[in-house]
């Protein structure tokens, strides 16, 4: 009996290796790791606020920067 380091790769055809994959991706440490709505959420606010500051309002991104953090120490201090 050979060693099973030693044995050929694999070659499955395109169906096997789809029924190979579907069956590794249904395992429950997969389906942990899937995203929860509030991830989903808060990616697209992320995404969303992001936006505010890209393109023709670049300028203005320091001012409203420090405007957002005079709020939060404001808001830390009261």
């Amino acid at each position: 009996m050979s060693a099973p380091w030693t044995a050929p790769p694999l070659s499955p055809d395109g169906g096997t290796a789809r029924s190979w994959l579907i069956g590794e991706l249904s395992k429950p440490a997969y389906q942990a790791a899937r995203p929860t709505w509030f991830d989903v959420l808060s990616a697209r606010l992320k995404d969303w606020v992001t936006g505010l500051f890209t393109g023709a309002q670049a300028p203005l991104t320091p001012l409203l920067a420090a405007l957002g953090i005079a709020i939060a120490a404001a808001i830390v201090i009261g």
